[in-house]
């Protein structure tokens, strides 16, 4: 048994015109508005980019100067340091002399200061020898004049001035 199936032609016209008209009432109130509105956000996706890279290139720039800021602010103190060490010694250097200038001054004043008070003291030892040879010979004058007395007095004038030198 076979089946004949018969097209409905009029019924297939219609709906290949109703396809039709749908079609063109899409393709005219749907289709175009959404190609328009795919190109717009297309295009404010390509700007939205566009900008993006302009933002990362100048953030790239950006870094690279702060880069070399940091470079130039490393090396500006780096030159600092060195130049206050420089100076931190000049200083050092200047107090060791200025201590230098003082000691020797302080030495100079104690050598004179030894020096006038030898001078002092073999002064006064001078005058004590020339009193104690003034009264050995008014002793002298006084004592009949013996030979072995003489000599006596004589030795103990020395033994004084030695002790009295020593």
């Amino acid at each position: 048994m076979k089946i004949h199936v018969i097209p409905d032609w009029p019924n297939f016209f219609l709906q290949l015109i109703n396809t039709s008209i749908m079609f063109v009432i899409v393709a005219k109130f749907a289709w175009k508005p959404m190609n328009k509105l795919k190109a717009a956000r297309q295009k404010l996706a390509t700007a939205e980019m566009d900008e993006a890279k302009q933002l990362k290139a100048s953030a790239l720039e950006l870094q690279q100067k702060a880069d070399e800021n940091i470079g130039s602010a490393k090396t500006e103190a780096k030159h600092l340091i060195e130049k206050s060490k420089a100076m931190a010694e000049g200083v050092r250097m200047e107090i060791i002399s200025e201590a230098h200038e003082k000691a020797a001054q302080h030495l100079k004043r104690a050598k004179e200061e030894i020096f006038l008070t030898e001078k002092k003291a073999t002064a006064t030892l001078r005058k004590e020898a020339v009193q104690l040879a003034i009264e050995s010979a008014s002793r002298l004058i006084h004592k009949e004049i013996d030979p072995s007395l003489h000599q006596e007095l004589f030795r103990d004038f020395l033994a004084e001035v030695g002790e009295e030198l020593e």
